[in-house]
């Protein structure tokens, strides 16, 4: 979900609205889109233009030793 203005205005603070966007992507990624398992994204300039970071959660896995 994604919260934009409706106006091109940079005086907008009122009139925005949610708009439902969803980008051709890998099936993992949907399935963790609808788990609720994708964070707050970040967005940033880069040497391509604005990248989208995604955080996301990753369980503890136990680590079992096989050194005697």
């Amino acid at each position: 979900m994604l919260k934009a203005p409706n106006s091109l205005s940079p005086n907008s603070y009122a009139d925005w609205t949610k708009h439902e966007i969803r980008f051709p992507a890998h099936q993992r990624f949907n399935e963790m889109l609808e788990a609720g398992e994708l964070k707050a994204p970040t967005l940033h300039s880069s040497e391509h233009g604005y990248t989208l970071d995604l955080p996301v959660d990753v369980p503890e896995a136990s680590v079992t030793s096989s050194a005697p």
